[in-house]
């Protein structure tokens, strides 16, 4: 899971000191400790404890989409697929632990390096939400709609975990808030107050003007 190596050495001792203390209460120090290098090779591999978190983060979220495709492949509607996918996606959080909880709540904060990373897997459910609505009634609804349920899913998590477990049980619970939602917004036909994607935004004349090649006589 963490790669071979070095680096895989450092990302597992990361692993190690996340679950254990929580990414507030990682230190260096901790990492070095665990993973049984020294600090100059620690910061060989990585500038600072951030980017060893980001670096963890990638491995422990790399599994989500190919996990995710796999759940709603034999799924034989729209409405199946979105409910596999939510599945799919606390699985992760029960099986992953603290380690993958205490990663997303960093990642949640806009000033954390790991925020890019959180952001484009969030751009991904939200296309997966997109076509599987748009296949179910023909409409493009507004995007805010879908990152709304996936803030909701990902913030029910976080907030069933502030004792320090995501349980059988309190999966449970947030797939029961969070279905309703997700069958609301796929059943687009009986509810016409769903808005739909805004349209594009029309291009002012001064950037119209810049997109064109000024031409060499």
């Amino acid at each position: 899971m963490f790669g071979e190596g070095t680096r895989g050495q450092i990302l597992k001792g990361t692993a190690q000191v996340v679950a254990r203390q929580g990414v507030r209460g990682c230190t260096v120090q901790d990492v070095l400790d665990a993973s049984n290098v020294s600090r100059r090779t620690f910061y060989k591999q990585f500038g600072s404890m951030e980017a060893a978190l980001d670096g963890l983060f990638e491995v422990a979220t790399a599994v989500l989409p190919a996990t995710i495709e796999v759940a709603v492949a034999s799924a034989s509607t729209p409405v199946e697929q979105l409910e596999r996918a939510l599945d799919a996606f606390l699985n992760i959080q029960q099986l992953g632990g603290r380690l993958v909880i205490e990663l997303h709540a960093e990642a949640i904060r806009p000033d954390s390096l790991l925020a890019d990373r959180r952001e484009s897997i969030i751009g991904g459910l939200i296309a997966h939400f997109e076509r599987a609505v748009e296949r179910s009634s023909g409409r493009v609804l507004d995007p805010l709609i879908f990152r709304g349920l996936i803030y909701a899913a990902e913030g029910l998590v976080l907030h069933m975990h502030r004792d320090g477990a995501f349980s059988t049980a309190d999966r449970t619970r947030v797939r029961g808030a969070v279905l309703p939602m997700i069958l609301r917004a796929l059943d687009v036909r009986a509810d016409a107050s769903l808005p739909d994607a805004p349209p594009e935004p029309t291009p002012t004349r001064a950037a119209a003007d810049a997109s064109v090649s000024p031409q060499t006589s």
